[in-house]
């Protein structure tokens, strides 16, 4: 698949929510983190940090997020989900206090 093909599946990928590719390398609940709707439901959102990841490999995009207590834990969790297999080129990484 060329760039331009590449560029135009992530987009759309990004339009519609459709973010195929394997499952998390690394689990948020290891790092005292979890889902962020279920983590919502019992912490302040303004309090937590949020953990965003979106990497693009050969032919697909895989998007993570999570939601953390502390920043520490948040970054730790970014800097492994970069090193998902297959990724190839990293679009966003970041962590953001309440969201």
């Amino acid at each position: 698949m060329n760039r331009t093909a590449a560029a135009a599946l992530f987009f759309v990928s990004v339009a519609f929510g459709a973010f195929v590719g394997p499952a998390s390398a690394q689990d948020p609940k290891q790092y005292g983190g979890g889902s962020c709707h279920e983590m919502t439901q019992s912490h302040d959102k303004s309090k937590l940090w949020f953990g965003r990841f979106i990497g693009m490999g050969d032919t697909d995009a895989t998007r993570e997020v999570a939601c953390f207590t502390e920043h520490k834990s948040c970054l730790a969790w970014v800097s492994k989900a970069s090193d998902h297999l297959g990724i190839k080129r990293i679009v966003q990484m970041s962590c953001h206090l309440g969201g």
